[in-house]
C-alpha cells in the first residue's frame, strides 16, 4: 500500500501545484483549448497533468525499486512520444502524423531494448503471421500504437480517460495476480496511485486535464504491461486482456469507420465520439444548452458501468480464449447499437426542444 500512497501523494501535489499556477503557466500556452472542435468544457484549463504523472510515477519507482525494472524502461522508452505530446499540450501544434510516428518510435525503442513483442494473438485467423518476426513486431506496433492513441481519443470528459486507465490497471493487476506474476504488482500499483491523484483534480469539475502527453503516456504504459503479462503467462487469453481496453479501442474503431464512411480524414477531429453524444444527450434532455458544467461529469458517471463491465468479464474469463473472444464481439455489437440509439435519442430531444421553443416564441 505504501507505493500506492506515495504515488498518489506525489501526483496529487504536482497536479494541484500545476492547477494553482494556471494563470502563470497559461502565459506559455500558445493557443486557447476552448477553440478546439472537440472541446467539452467551458473554462480555459491546463492540459499538463501528463507532466505530473510522469514525474510522480518515475520518482515513486526509483524510491521503491532502486534497480531499473520494466516500468523504468517503459518511461524512458516513452520519452520521444511524451515530448511530442507535451509540445502539443503547450500549444505548439504537432501534426497527427508526427504524434503517430513518435508513439511508434517509443514502442520500437522498448522492443529493441527488451526484445518483447506479441507472440500469440489468440485467434487462429492470424496465428500463422506471428511465426514471422518482422510481421509479429509490425502488428505489435500497430496494436500498442492503437491503444496509445485510443486513450487520447476518449480524453474528452472529466474523469473518463482517468477512470478507464484505473479500471484497466486494476484488471491487469488482477490477472497478473491470478497467474502468479508479482513482479508486475509494483508498476501497476504505482500507476494506479498516480492516476487517482490526478482524478482528484480532474473529476468532477475538471481543474486539470490529462493532455496528449498524459493520455499517450498512460496508454503506452498499460498496453505494454498488458503485453508483458501475456508473454510471461501464455495461458492468459489475449482477448481477455484486450477487454481491459475495450472502451477506448471500441470508440477508436467507431471513429475510424465513421470518418472514412463520411469521406473525412481519419485524423480530423469532430464532436461525435460516444462520450460526446452522451454528454449532449444529457445536456439537451435535462439541462438545456447551458448545462455543460454538469452534463460533462454526469456523462462520465453514466458511461462508467458500461466501460467497466468488459474489463470485469476479462478478469473473470482470463484463461478462456474462445469465450473471451465471443464476449468481446458481443460487447462490440452492443456498443455499436447503443451509439446508434444515443444518436437518434439526441436528435429526437433536440427536435422536441426546438419545437417547444418555437411554440413559446409564437405565444409571445
Amino acid at each position: 500500500m505504501m507505493p500506492l500512497f506515495v504515488a498518489f501523494a506525489l501526483s496529487f501535489a504536482l497536479c494541484a501545484t500545476i492547477a494553482q499556477s494556471s494563470s502563470r503557466l497559461s502565459r506559455f500556452i500558445r493557443q486557447n483549448d476552448l477553440t478546439a472542435v472537440q472541446s467539452m468544457h467551458t473554462n480555459p484549463t491546463l492540459r499538463l497533468a501528463g507532466l505530473a504523472l510522469f514525474v510522480s510515477i518515475l520518482m515513486t519507482d526509483i524510491f521503491f525499486a532502486p534497480e531499473p525494472g520494466v516500468l523504468r524502461l517503459l518511461l524512458l522508452s516513452s520519452l520521444p512520444m511524451f515530448a511530442v505530446g507535451l509540445l502539443e499540450d503547450f500549444g505548439i501544434h504537432q501534426a497527427p502524423s508526427r504524434r503517430l510516428v513518435s508513439s511508434i518510435v517509443a514502442s520500437g525503442i522498448f522492443i529493441a531494448v527488451t526484445g518483447a513483442y506479441l507472440q500469440d494473438p489468440g485467434t487462429f485467423l492470424i496465428d500463422w503471421l506471428f511465426e514471422y518476426w518482422l510481421i509479429a513486431v509490425g502488428l505489435t506496433l500497430l496494436i500498442t500504437t492503437g491503444i496509445v492513441h485510443a486513450f487520447n481519443l476518449i480524453d474528452g470528459l472529466n474523469g473518463l480517460s482517468g477512470s478507464t486507465a484505473l479500471v484497466a490497471c486494476t484488471g491487469i493487476a488482477a490477472i497478473s495476480y491470478k497467474v502468479g506474476l508479482p513482479q508486475f504488482a509494483l508498476p501497476l500499483v504505482i500507476i494506479c496511485g498516480a492516476v487517482i491523484g490526478f482524478l482528484t483534480l480532474n473529476f468532477p469539475f475538471g481543474k486539470l486535464f490529462l493532455g496528449d502527453a498524459g493520455a499517450y503516456g498512460i496508454g503506452f504504459l498499460l498496453s505494454w504491461l498488458a503485453l508483458a503479462v501475456l508473454n510471461a503467462a501464455p495461458e492468459v487469453s489475449p482477448w481477455a486482456m484486450l477487454m481491459m481496453f475495450f472502451w477506448p479501442t471500441a470508440d477508436t474503431a467507431l471513429t475510424i469507420w465513421r470518418r472514412l464512411h463520411s469521406g473525412r480524414p481519419v485524423g480530423h477531429p469532430d464532436r461525435l465520439h460516444f462520450h460526446q453524444v452522451i454528454m449532449r444527450l444529457i445536456r439537451i434532455s435535462a439541462f438545456g444548452r447551458r448545462g455543460r458544467l454538469y452534463s460533462n461529469p454526469l456523462a462520465t458517471v453514466v458511461i462508467f458501468p458500461f466501460m467497466a463491465i468488459p474489463p470485469l468479464f476479462g478478469v473473470l474469463l482470463w484463461d478462456d480464449n474462445s469465450l473471451s473472444a465471443l464476449c468481446f464481439c458481443l460487447f462490440a455489437a452492443l456498443f455499436s447499437a447503443s451509439y446508434i440509439l444515443a444518436i437518434k435519442s439526441a436528435r429526437g430531444f433536440r427536435m422536441r426542444r426546438a419545437e417547444l421553443e418555437l411554440r413559446r416564441e409564437n405565444l409571445t
